[in-house]
């Protein structure tokens, strides 16, 4: 079990494909109130997401905005009053007319029609190039993380699937996996859900809540830091973070492990798994 309060250096198991850069290592944790006890596996919120919702090896329920990676290997969660910074892979440069970093909770749509988020996800979110000096994002204001991601792309040739059984989105014959294109991460999304249909909203993007980090001031970050009210309503559960196609600058240094250990001790080196 985890202490109150954790400081660790976390590194991914291998480097992220070509056109996705994620978040490379966990810098400080400390996981709250009323956080969910059994998602507290600081290698999740490192590298790729997963593109199913269950369990590793299951390919029947593919992610949807109806249905995001729910086991305690997809995501992880800071309780009220917690905070969880990450370092990334690579610098997020500012783009002049397109937000920077794309943020993927555990989240969906309610299935009644409405188009509204079923958990109330919330985090005052900061960045900064060194990981010393932080730029808040939002005036400090509450962000509220409301577009769930999708694991591929859906249109009326190859609709979201539907589980009648069960009454809930996701599910699909094994034998069609074939005919969904995995979506894109890396690419903000071309409409906004309510206002368009979902096939227009998300396009090829794979959805999330993006941020803009143009009006920092900063020339680039390489860290981001998630803080969650003592008043929140719920806890925050963090799958993922990445960096826009066009905004992916060089190599973050890695985690002076060396130091780490002379400064803090054995250090948690955990790993995530390949998704």
């Amino acid at each position: 079990m985890l202490g109150r309060s954790v400081l660790v250096w976390a590194t991914a198991l291998s480097a992220a494909p070509l056109w996705a850069a994620t978040a490379q290592s966990v810098v400080d944790y400390d996981f709250g109130v009323d956080s969910n006890a059994g998602y507290h596996d600081l290698s999740t919120p490192l590298g790729e997401t997963s593109r199913i919702t269950g369990a590793w090896g299951d390919t029947t329920s593919l992610s949807t905005p109806y249905g995001n990676p729910w086991s305690s290997a997809d995501w992880v969660s800071i309780g009220k009053g917690g905070h969880l910074t990450l370092q990334l892979q690579n610098y997020a440069l500012p783009q002049a007319a397109a937000p920077e970093l794309n943020v993927l909770v555990f989240q969906q749509l309610n299935t009644d029609g409405s188009f509204t988020s079923f958990y109330d996800r919330q985090a005052r979110v900061s960045v900064s190039e060194d990981g010393t000096n932080w730029v808040n994002l939002n005036n400090n204001n509450i962000i509220s993380f409301d577009v769930p991601a999708t694991g591929y792309i859906f249109n009326e040739t190859t609709p979201i699937p539907y589980n009648v059984d069960w009454g809930s989105y996701g599910d699909i014959n094994t034998a069609d996996l074939g005919n969904y294109t995995p979506s894109d991460y890396g690419l903000p999304m071309p409409g906004t859900i309510g206002v368009d249909s979902l096939t227009d909203a998300y396009g090829n993007s794979g959805g999330g809540n993006w941020l803009d980090i143009s009006s920092t001031g900063l020339s680039k970050v390489g860290f981001i830091r998630f803080d969650v009210d003592a008043n929140a309503p719920a806890y925050f559960a963090l799958d993922a973070v990445y960096l826009n196609n066009n905004a992916i600058g060089a190599p973050v240094p890695e985690p002076a492990i060396s130091l780490v250990l002379g400064a803090f001790g054995l250090p948690m080196l955990l790993r995530r798994h390949r998704r």
